[in-house]
């Protein structure tokens, strides 16, 4: 009897988890506008919402905040535009872990696209890194930002 007691206790303490956390955690931002300078290691502020669903993608910042542990997959897609050169990494705590480049010949897109295992409170983000350009990048809906939970660590 003791065991059935322990082992319900344990199936409760799971639904009660799982009630907790977010079903899915998935996010879409834009950047609305060009930008005409970025400073070396400095973060793209993606300002358009389009999804944030788990509220973990800060508009204000760039930054996503994971708010379940889990395996993440995060994509972004950067044009360049006005004759420069268009260095960025997706950044986890502030290390690289992905890293793309576009110039603003016939309007080139670079996409970088990621694979990661997240803590719940690890932050990612998109950042120029090369300090020898002042990169130009088109807003508009040609740049941005995305991510997803595929499936969370209880």
């Amino acid at each position: 009897m003791a065991t059935k007691c322990l082992t319900y206790k344990i199936y409760i303490k799971t639904l009660k988890t799982r009630q907790t956390e977010p079903a899915s955690v998935a996010f879409t931002a834009q950047l609305s506008h060009d930008i005409g300078h970025l400073g070396s290691n400095e973060a793209i502020i993606f300002d358009k919402v389009v999804t944030n669903h788990g509220n973990g993608y800060e508009s204000q910042t760039g930054h996503f905040t994971a708010p379940v542990a889990g395996i993440y997959h995060f994509t972004t897609t950067v044009m360049a535009y006005g004759d420069e050169n268009v260095h960025i990494q997706i950044v986890k705590n502030g290390n690289e872990i992905a890293r793309g480049y576009t110039s603003s010949i016939d309007f080139e897109t670079s996409v970088a696209v990621v694979i990661v295992q997240m803590a719940a409170g690890d932050r990612v983000w998109v950042r120029h890194f090369f300090d020898t350009t002042t990169p130009h990048i088109h807003g508009l809906g040609y740049t941005s930002f995305s991510g997803f939970l595929i499936t969370s660590e209880f």
